[in-house]
């Protein structure tokens, strides 16, 4: 008689992942966050779904991450932006952080650099056209100042010669 074969190898089961209290996989995914590693943060959200799928904790923070993440790839544009002297872009895109947002603070230091880069460039561009004397531009570089800083004595100096000269 032949010999018999062996038996067929017994996989070993394989041990599953250890599970890790809700509350420290928040924590964790919270920390993540905090340090702007969106993907490492949504993972340990998926965990946490995955034991707790009715989670509203998860869900909540799960919201507040895609949210920061956004608004991360938001003022990265904004600074490139900046970079190519498109303060006006600046201005209005940093007025849309909300207060609760972790780039708040960011967003705020670009705001007033591209403020003070807005107002020095029209404030040139005034002077230049009132110095060939078309005060018709001049006016309108100079309104662009007064719309962000309306006691702008530069540009309310630029208005007032543009009228003495229209008279």
């Amino acid at each position: 008689t032949p010999p018999t074969p062996p038996p067929p190898p017994v996989e070993e089961p394989k041990p599953a992942e250890p599970v890790v209290p809700v509350a420290e996989l928040l924590a964790a995914a919270k920390q993540d966050a905090q340090a702007e590693k969106w993907g490492e943060a949504l993972a340990l959200l998926g965990k946490i779904t995955a034991q707790e799928p009715g989670s509203t904790d998860a869900a909540n923070l799960r919201k507040a991450i895609e949210a920061e993440k956004q608004f991360s790839e938001k003022l990265a544009a904004l600074k490139q932006a900046m970079a190519n002297k498109e303060f006006e872009a600046v201005l209005q895109g940093t007025a849309e952080f909300p207060d609760e947002s972790m780039y708040k603070r960011r967003a705020v230091e670009l705001h007033k650099s591209a403020q003070v880069q807005f107002v020095a460039t029209h404030l040139e561009a005034a002077k230049t056209k009132l110095a060939a004397n078309d005060c018709e531009e001049a006016r309108r570089e100079a309104d662009l100042v007064l719309g962000l800083e309306a006691k702008n004595k530069k540009a309310v100096a630029v208005v007032k010669r543009c009228e003495v000269l229209a008279k």
